[in-house]
């Protein structure tokens, strides 16, 4: 039986260098076995513990991860390094690259996805964030002509995504095709019809590199089991779940046509409070009846909600993403561990900010977060970084929206959803008054 993939972190921010760790070390093929909070000190430990694979932050004091990379790949070829930075940067890219670099990560990288990344890498594999690929295009394909990516003994370039599947396109067989609606670092989603019912659905699909990592797909399968069982006008329901011959698993859902609320809001600002307080009260309900079914959806966040008809008097809201819903009654280890950080950091509760246990409270921050941003136009928590906006969440005090802005009962309601305490918000969605 081979040894685990030693790591050595490097990382300025506490708190991160402590998520990390965890998220490492919830893998059996992997351990920490070091850590460092800038540059010269992780040169020093490299020498010292040789570790296989580094995680090296891009910018740090001292010492940078770029000049940091380039010393130890100069003393030791073997040691693997991959980048991790806050900000997408073709710049940061080419130079991570040439310092010898092996991948480069963004740091609200899932962490299931950063060990299958350590393990790619630590195979001879170059792995690039596929956001950053895709907006780098031409610079990536620069990148591997002329072998300027290391390590050299692999011409492989693995750039994380399935490529998207030809409009019109027979999909799984019983569905065609209709077009990409959207891709995320886990999943792509499609615009399909069914070909014997006539009828438009999404289809939900595994990335093809997760598609054999256990944990993606269990975690995948859960969320099929999960919105399969809710049943109500304002979640997307799911129809169908299943696996190809080559693998994939897929799910075929409700097709939500309309634009996200994110979108809406990107597109004509902040919602006046009347016509705000029926998409809250509908999501309210969405999520106030998945806790009576015992699931927490634990991504609440204005992507989420499809306005099916953003252009009528009264929009319809429709819930969709139930990617890191967790069963409050069951609770499977290799889903989900004490310690994970997961979600979209403008919209994590302070629990979820510090990879405790949630529950359904903690949905009830996340809507806290969604309602001040349709309201005001802006997020309450906001940092430079989405380590800085997880210490907002935690440490910094909410200030809530002017009185010009929306109504006293409304900036009553902020201000519950959001204190930093579980104990101190409401207990459930009942009892939030709209």
């Amino acid at each position: 039986m081979s040894s685990p993939i030693s790591v050595l972190v490097v990382e300025d921010h506490g708190l991160f260098r402590t998520g990390i760790r965890v998220s490492c070390n919830r893998d059996k093929n992997i351990t920490v076995t070091g850590e460092a909070s800038n540059g010269s000190e992780a040169v020093e430990q490299v020498e010292k513990l040789n570790p296989d694979v580094v995680l090296m932050d891009v910018n740090m004091p001292l010492m940078d991860g770029i000049e940091s990379t380039r010393l130890i790949k100069n003393k030791n070829q073997n040691t693997k390094v991959i980048m991790l930075t806050s900000h997408e940067s073709q710049g940061v890219l080419q130079s991570a690259v040439s310092a010898g670099a092996s991948g480069y990560c963004l740091k609200d990288v899932d962490s299931e996805i950063l060990c299958s990344v350590i393990k790619a890498v630590h195979r001879g594999e170059v792995w690039i964030d596929p956001t950053v690929k895709k907006n780098a295009g031409d610079q990536v394909n620069t990148l591997k002509a002329s072998g300027s990516t290391r390590p050299s003994e692999s011409s492989h370039v693995s750039l994380s995504g399935c490529a998207p599947a030809s409009a019109n396109d027979l999909l799984f067989n019983r569905y065609e095709n209709l077009g990409l609606l959207g891709q995320g670092g886990m999943s792509l989603v499609y615009k399909a019809r069914h070909k014997m019912l006539d009828k438009i659905v999404a289809v939900k699909v595994l990335a093809n590199h997760l598609s054999h990592i256990e944990a993606f797909s269990a975690r995948f399968i859960l969320e099929a089991r999960v919105a399969s069982r809710l049943s109500h006008p304002n979640i997307a329901s799911v129809f169908d779940f299943g696996i190809t011959s080559d693998s994939n698993a897929f799910l075929v859902m409700e097709f939500a046509d309309g634009p996200s609320l994110s979108h809406h809001l990107g597109n004509n600002g902040r919602m006046e409070e009347a016509t705000a307080m029926m998409i809250f009260k509908q999501l309210r309900d969405a999520l106030g009846y998945a806790h009576e079914q015992g699931v927490i959806h634990r991504d609440i966040k204005p992507a989420n909600a499809i306005l099916t008809n953003s252009n009528g008097k009264f929009p319809q809201v429709k819930l969709i993403d139930f990617g890191l819903a967790k069963l409050s009654k069951i609770e499977d280890p290799k889903l989900t561990i004490n310690g994970e950080v997961i979600g979209s950091p403008l919209y994590m509760s302070p629990e979820q900010c510090k990879g405790m246990v949630v529950d359904n409270r903690s949905d009830i921050y996340s809507l806290g977060c969604l309602m001040h941003e349709v309201i005001t136009g802006y997020p309450p928590f906001r940092g430079e970084t989405a380590l800085d906006t997880f210490r907002m969440h935690v440490q910094d005090e909410y200030e809530e929206p002017s009185a010009n802005v929306c109504s006293e009962h409304l900036r009553g309601i902020l201000r519950k959803c959001l204190r930093k305490r579980p104990e101190d918000r409401f207990s459930s969605l009942s009892d939030i008054v709209l």
